[in-house]
């Protein structure tokens, strides 16, 4: 047998050997691992068993005026009967035809697809790509058109300064026509006159 052969029968022996050392060095020095333990305390596992939800859901559409519309949720709850949707984090963002962007947010919410609506609720804030942050306690909005309402008052600021009222809505007067902003039930504002730009 010339020497080719032997190494070559030799490394047939030796490397899976070798091998086995490997393996049993590396059980041997690992350190035991508690494969009981999850990532997830107690208290949020019963949550999740005891409470069906859908985690960061999104859905959305374009109007048939050309408008884009997407609403999401940090949770959402499926609701019981007759009851909608309940959701958490619940905002949208509205891209008008004309390039403004309209974004809504509150801490909690309501979506029920039957009646095309979204019940924001807790502090919700309004915010526009032309200058306007309202804020209110609750907002309605159509999900598949460009359409809210608030309930109750509102308070906000835009280019022309501070204002509270009694309501808002926002909309089209006709169909393809601008959406906007409509202040109502007793509107107050202080002015802030624009600094004259040098």
């Amino acid at each position: 047998m010339d020497l080719y052969s032997r190494c070559v029968a030799l490394f047939k022996v030796l490397l899976p050997l070798a091998a086995l050392a490997i393996l049993a060095t590396l059980f041997l020095l690992s350190r035991g691992v508690d494969f009981t333990a999850t990532p997830f305390a107690q208290k949020d596992l019963a949550e999740r068993m005891r409470d069906q939800q859908i985690t960061a859901p999104y859905f959305s559409g374009v109007t048939p005026e050309g408008d884009e519309i997407m609403f999401k949720a940090g949770v959402v709850r499926p609701g019981s009967k007759g009851a909608p949707a309940e959701a958490d984090d619940l905002s949208a963002k509205i891209t008008l035809v004309d390039g403004a962007k309209i974004t809504l947010k509150s801490q909690k919410g309501s979506i029920d697809m039957r009646q095309d609506l979204a019940h924001f609720k807790g502090d919700v804030r309004i915010t526009t790509s032309t200058g306007y942050v309202v804020t209110t306690d609750q907002l309605d909005t159509a999900l598949s058109g460009v359409a809210a309402r608030t309930p109750g008052p509102v308070a906000g600021t835009g280019p022309l300064g501070d204002f509270t009222a009694g309501g808002m809505t926002l909309k089209s007067e006709t169909p393809g026509a601008s959406v906007h902003m409509h202040f109502n039930r007793g509107v107050r504002m202080i002015y802030h006159p624009q600094k004259p730009k040098d």
